[in-house]
């Protein structure tokens, strides 16, 4: 009996060796993957209606970071149990009221949003939403998310928000708006609500202190395109141009062509109200696009004599044969030596794209028995660079799509890149 009870304690300390063993090695395992450094949800308040639902599933409404993360376990709890409570990754609703609801990571990382449970079946689309911050820094690899506030703020809304990155290089963006930063730079996040087709942007810094380079001693020029009347957005415009002065840089501000029509506020002024925000942003140039012309070719020359920035286009030519509009310019900055020319050209497709009686006479150099348009581009080059430029710029409103052929961006590089190189 003595040896018996030996040989069952030597078995009991070896499975305690080896379950310590494999609890050590499953520890180990766990340490060495990637602890959650941060929890994002789609939305920061959220209106539901009792008749609607009884519930909402929490498993599609949050991201962990980093995105490397295997175990995305998350612990759920409620403020207010009467309210609603919490089964595995659901929120159960018992009552109107609000709740906040808290998620917790397993590495402790925890954040929360306000769930408003009401009695009435309220279902409409956002009538506005806007960032949290004009301007978000981060620096590379790190994460992060620019809160957004929806209007109407007290009932019950529809959203179905798609995000987009100025430049994947610089950050990339997912589809609740959290923010990869990864190499320094400065971009744009976009958000656009499907429903209503609200749009939104901010700028994104990276940098490695968090902060804007110092910029000193450069010229940088911002260029915007096809803003189709969201004058909300030159807000941002501004506000870049201003970090970039701040950190040291002079700024040229251009735009790339049919900004004058698109939305309902500017619309109603045909055009006017997008000309008083350009101007107010400070713009310094910018080129003709094809919708410029949706108001007639008089009123867009009564437009442009109220706008405080210059306006070229070389391959608009007036009845006479003479060109609409200057081809070409060189900008300079006061106390920069730098002198940057630009060039200017508009798509012939604007022949198609809109109705003679609006363009008034205007025919454009195009590209169907020989290459007038990029002869013209060509000719402009040699003007400008004759005439001291440092740097040149093409700021061309061409399409880029096959349907656009021959007059796309690329069969303009195609043609003059010999003499540009």
């Amino acid at each position: 009996m003595r040896n018996n009870t030996i040989g069952i304690k030597r078995i009991l300390r070896i499975m305690i060796i080896v379950c310590a063993f494999a609890v050590f090695a499953g520890w180990q395992a766990f340490a060495e993957d990637e602890w959650p450094d941060g929890l994002y949800f789609s939305e920061q308040v959220k209106w539901l209606s009792l008749e609607d639902s009884k519930q909402y599933y929490l498993g599609s409404e949050y991201t962990i970071t980093p995105k490397t993360v295997d175990d995305d376990t998350i612990r759920w709890s409620s403020s207010d149990e009467s309210v609603a409570y919490i089964d595995d990754d659901f929120v159960m609703f018992k009552k109107a009221g609000t709740v906040v609801i808290t998620g917790t990571t397993r590495s402790g990382v925890k954040n929360s949003f306000t769930l408003h449970i009401i009695s009435e079946d309220v279902d409409g689309d956002i009538t506005d939403f806007d960032f949290a911050q004009e301007t978000m820094t981060l620096k590379p690899g790190e994460y992060g998310q620019n809160v957004i506030t929806f209007a109407p703020a007290n009932e019950p809304y529809s959203t179905s928000m798609t995000y987009t990155s100025g430049d994947e290089s610089v950050a990339a963006v997912n589809d609740m708006g959290v923010v990869e930063a990864k190499e320094e730079g400065v971009c744009t996040i976009t958000a656009k609500d499907y429903w209503s087709d609200i749009e939104k942007s901010y700028t994104l810094i990276v940098s490695k202190d968090g902060l804007l380079p110092d910029y000193t001693g450069k010229t940088v020029v911002l260029m915007s395109n096809d803003v189709h009347g969201a004058i909300e957005g030159y807000q941002y415009m501004a506000g870049l141009r201003d970090e970039l002065k701040d950190r040291g840089a002079d700024v040229l501000l251009v735009d790339s062509g049919d900004y004058i029509q698109g939305s309902k506020e500017v619309s109603a002024t045909k055009g006017a109200s997008a000309i008083r925000m350009m101007n107010k942003t400070g713009y310094d140039l910018a080129t003709i696009g094809n919708h410029e012309f949706d108001y007639a070719y008089t009123r867009l020359r009564e437009l442009l004599s109220e706008a405080n920035f210059d306006v070229i286009s070389d391959n608009i030519l007036k009845p006479d044969g003479e060109t609409a509009f200057e081809g070409s310019t060189i900008k300079g900055i006061e106390g920069n030596d730098l002198k940057i020319g630009f060039v200017g050209i508009t798509t012939p497709e604007t022949q198609t794209k809109t109705s003679p009686s609006q363009l008034e006479g205007l025919t454009f150099l195009d590209n169907k028995t020989d290459p007038a348009i990029f002869n013209k581009a060509a000719a402009d080059i040699d003007s400008v660079q004759g005439a001291g430029a440092d740097v040149i710029f093409c700021l061309s409103h061409l399409g880029v799509d096959d349907e656009s052929a021959p007059y796309r961006s690329y069969d303009l590089w195609e043609t003059i890149k010999v003499k540009v190189i």
